[in-house]
């Protein structure tokens, strides 16, 4: 997804492929981790200045993408505590929604025993974050 937006030369039009691609999307972990990128390549510029987004349609994209990250949370938590991504994605919901909403949801979450238990093992589970098919053929990291 990287590579096709970096491809469109124009930062409007590339901004609104993206805000439809999020919109359209059904997974949130590609949307989030580009988000991310583009946060990360402000605090620390890159060598070439580049930026994904503009700061419109990255506050748009933010906004587009709690909507659903919220809807996801609070409709289906057990398939939320069942994603490989579910500490970066309530991570990255209480960062950008504020408001301590993922701790609040995590509060009403565990109070079934049953829930506290996929928590705790969604917390502790060892998954991948792969960043080869949107950046580079060799950036892997892992978490545990």
């Amino acid at each position: 997804m990287f590579w096709f937006l970096r491809n469109e030369p124009d930062a409007e039009q590339r901004g609104k492929l993206f805000l439809d691609a999020i919109a359209a999307a059904k997974g949130l972990s590609a949307a989030a981790l580009l988000m991310s990128l583009d946060e990360e390549s402000r605090e620390k510029p890159r060598q070439d200045g580049y930026l994904l987004l503009s700061d419109a349609p990255l506050e748009q994209a933010k906004i587009i993408w709690t909507q659903k990250a919220g809807e996801m949370f609070r409709q289906d938590p057990d398939s939320v505590l069942g994603n490989e991504h579910f500490g970066s994605l309530l991570h990255d919901w209480q960062r950008w929604q504020g408001n301590n909403v993922g701790g609040q949801w995590l509060s009403e979450v565990i109070v079934q025993d049953r829930a506290l238990v996929r928590v705790l093992q969604a917390f502790t589970s060892e998954g991948q974050v792969t960043r080869s098919a949107i950046m580079s053929p060799v950036a892997t990291s892992s978490f545990s």
